[in-house]
Order: C-alpha cells, then sequence, then structure tokens
C-alpha cells in the first residue's frame, strides 16, 4: 500500500511538472516564460502613442533563463488591422542560438493604417525553440493608436460687425467642431486682451469661456461679447486666443491661436475757405486758403488738393498742392491765387481733395465751398474799406461853380 501511494504521487508530481512545462508562464507586465528556458518582454515602442498613416517601431527582448544554448529561436509576429508589413515582410525573424544568461533585442517596423481610430490594439507574437517545437500564440503586444493634435478644429471665425469703429459693441463667434475619432472634454477657450495695444474689453468682464465635452464630430459656437475703446485707431488688431482640452487618453493639449479684429474707423474731415486778403471784390485777383482739419481718430496720407475750373473764376497759379500726412485733431492749408469774373454774392469754388487712410485704400472728396464776392457798398458798410468822399466834395464844388455862373449870366448882366 505504501509503495502504490508512493507511485501515485510520483505520477501526479509528472503530470503536474510536465504540465507546466508545456504553457508559457507569465513572470511580470508583457513578460512571458516558454519552457522556463526563454523569456519574451516588450520593451518599448516609438512614436509613442501610435499615430495612423505613420510607421511604428517595437522592441522585443529576449532572454535566456534556462542552463543550455537556445538554438533556431523564431518570432511571428501576425498582422492585425490597423498594424500591417511591408511587403515583402511576413513578421517572421529567426534567431539562431540564444546562450544561457544572454539577452538579445529584436525590432520590428509596423504601419498604422490612416484610417486608425484612437485606442489600445493587440498584436498577436508566436514563437518557438527549434523547427519542430511547439508554438505559443497567446502572447499579446499591446500598442495605443491616436489621432495627431489639433483634433479640435475652429470652422469659422465671424465678426459682428465685421469691421468695428471706437465705441462699438461686437460679437466674436467661434465655431469648433471635433475631428478627433473619441470625445474631447474640459474645453476652455480664453480670450487675452490684456495687452497695453490691445483697444478692447470683454463685456460684463467674461473673456473664458468652457465647455465640458465635445462629441465625435459634434460643432458648436462660442460667442465672446467684446467693446471697442473710444480711443481705438484704426487698424488691425491680433488677439490671443488660449485652448486647452483633453482628449480620451486624459492627455491634456493646449495651443495657442491669434484672432484678427478690424478696427476701421472713417476718415473725418473739416473743409473751411478763406481769402487771404480778407475779401474778394469782382475783378479782383488774389489767394484763397483752403483749411483741412481732421476730426477723426484715424490719420490720414498722400493728401493732394486739385482746385478745378469754373467759369465764375479763372486760375493764375498751379491748380494742384501736395500736403501729405494730417494727423488726428491737425490740420493743414493749401493756398491758391485766383481772379474773380464780372459776379457778385456767393459763387462755388470747387475742389477735389485725395487721400489715403491707414489700410492705403484711396479717398476722393469732391467740394464746392462758397466764397463771398463784395460790392464796393457791402465793404464800405461792413467797414471794411473807408468810403471815398473826396469825389463827392468835388462833384459840389462843380455843381457850386456852375449854379453862381448860371446865376451871374442871368441876373447880373441884366441889372446892367
Amino acid at each position: 500500500m505504501v509503495m502504490e501511494r508512493r507511485s501515485s504521487v510520483l505520477i501526479l508530481l509528472s503530470i503536474f511538472i510536465f504540465g507546466i512545462a508545456g504553457t508559457p508562464a507569465l513572470a511580470a507586465t508583457n513578460e512571458y516564460i516558454y519552457n522556463y528556458y526563454l523569456k519574451v518582454e516588450q520593451m518599448k515602442y516609438e512614436p509613442f502613442p501610435a499615430e495612423p498613416g505613420q510607421y511604428v517601431k517595437v522592441w522585443l527582448k529576449l532572454k535566456n533563463v534556462g542552463s543550455k544554448q537556445l538554438n533556431n529561436v523564431y518570432l511571428m509576429l501576425e498582422e492585425e488591422y490597423p498594424f500591417s508589413f511591408d511587403p515583402g515582410d511576413n513578421g517572421t525573424k529567426i534567431i539562431s542560438s540564444i546562450n544561457p544568461s544572454q539577452e538579445i533585442l529584436v525590432e520590428y517596423e509596423i504601419r498604422v493604417d490612416s484610417k486608425a481610430l484612437e485606442g489600445d490594439y493587440d498584436l498577436n507574437l508566436k514563437y518557438k525553440i527549434g523547427s519542430s517545437g511547439r508554438s505559443i500564440i497567446s502572447i499579446p503586444i499591446t500598442m495605443s493608436v491616436t489621432t495627431p493634435n489639433p483634433v479640435l478644429d475652429f470652422v469659422t471665425v465671424r465678426y459682428e460687425p465685421e469691421r468695428l469703429s471706437p465705441g462699438d459693441i461686437a460679437k466674436i463667434i467661434l465655431t469648433m467642431r471635433n475631428n478627433a475619432d473619441s470625445d474631447i472634454k474640459d474645453i476652455s477657450l480664453a480670450l487675452d486682451l490684456s495687452g497695453e495695444d490691445i483697444p478692447f474689453a470683454p463685456l460684463n468682464g467674461i473673456s473664458e469661456k468652457t465647455i465640458r465635452a465635445l462629441s465625435v464630430g459634434e460643432s458648436r459656437d462660442v460667442v465672446f461679447d467684446i467693446i471697442v475703446e473710444g480711443n481705438a485707431v484704426s487698424q488691425v488688431y491680433k488677439i490671443p486666443l488660449d485652448v486647452s482640452y483633453s482628449d480620451a487618453a486624459g492627455n491634456e493639449i493646449t495651443r495657442s491661436d491669434n484672432l484678427a479684429l478690424v478696427v476701421d474707423e472713417q476718415p473725418d474731415l473739416l473743409y473751411s475757405l478763406e481769402p487771404a486778403e480778407g475779401y474778394f471784390t469782382k475783378g479782383m485777383t488774389g489767394d484763397v486758403v483752403l483749411s483741412i482739419s481732421n476730426k477723426g481718430l484715424t490719420k490720414v496720407s498722400f493728401l493732394d488738393v486739385e482746385i478745378l475750373d469754373s467759369d465764375q473764376y479763372s486760375l493764375v497759379s498751379n491748380n494742384k498742392v501736395y500736403i501729405g500726412n494730417i494727423d488726428s485733431d491737425d490740420y493743414e492749408t493749401a493756398e491758391f491765387k485766383i481772379n474773380i469774373g464780372k459776379v457778385k454774392g456767393e459763387i462755388p469754388i470747387r475742389f477735389k481733395i485725395n487721400y489715403k487712410d491707414n489700410f492705403n485704400k484711396l479717398h476722393t472728396d469732391y467740394k464746392d465751398i462758397n466764397l463771398r464776392i463784395y460790392t464796393s457798398g457791402e465793404l464800405s458798410k461792413l467797414g471794411l474799406v473807408q468810403g471815398n468822399y473826396n469825389g463827392v466834395y468835388f462833384l459840389i464844388f462843380i455843381i457850386a461853380i456852375a449854379g453862381g455862373w448860371f446865376y451871374y449870366k442871368k441876373y447880373y448882366k441884366k441889372k446892367k
């Protein structure tokens, strides 16, 4: 009976030992031991994570943990979507020998399908020792695939109104879409209006918007309300936009973009005309002075003035004067010499003014500015000239002499 029990124990122990010997044993994460002789370990893969349409390199470490040399070690990595080998590569590698305690590094290069979705994928690794060795199929090689950033796209950026003026209240409307293969969450968009040269302020003090999540392919509008400062100069302003969100793997992604806002205050010019000598009468030749004042907030450039022809006056000097730039709240003058025809009352003096704004856009103004033509009597009444009394006195004197002579001839000679 004792011998029978010992035999039963030996038989069971042998079955247990040989049963283990025919099965791979998991030594640690991504480490497998075959027949307690060969240990296979997935070391790393690059890039991490893998990207659709790109190649990824995978490194495996083989170690002989037994006391005998291992010959003809076959490794067979099976293709599994979204991974594939280039033509001519079937994923099989043969290591002729591995000495006891020796480590061998094996490298695979695999292509990732361009339409691969985000997620974790497994490849099966078969390996055997010797041409007649038993194959092991259930060893996974795990890799993560993620779509390249950015996965959050701004489809359109709109402004209402499109071109702003100082003091305007405006809207910035951002339409964003999730172009990733998985949901994104914790989306934050922040306008940076802190720059000294940025003449905008958030209406109600809100310059940051958050969205909890966007599903795959979902679009959503984000609206910022801003006000333009009253002293904003006409030009294009770059507004930094800071964006952050988390992808499906929990990675936080940040990026910075720039928005372009246009302040376009139209030039505001005031024209006035004065005679250089103070007044004009018919037939008189003199200078007229055109004064141009810039009442707007934007500078005007390359300004020139042309006086146009008329049948009520003729030009004596050049017909065009170049002025150049006129800053905000400043003025310049242009002077022309003209001869007034036989006219009276008010006559229009015609001008053509060309200039450019801050965006180099050409503007042309046509202006008819009235000029008063005075008579001598009007000038005397207004005290602009002294009355000519010598002629009146001379006329009275002549009349008196003529009257005296007439009286002498008629009465004095009769008495004789």
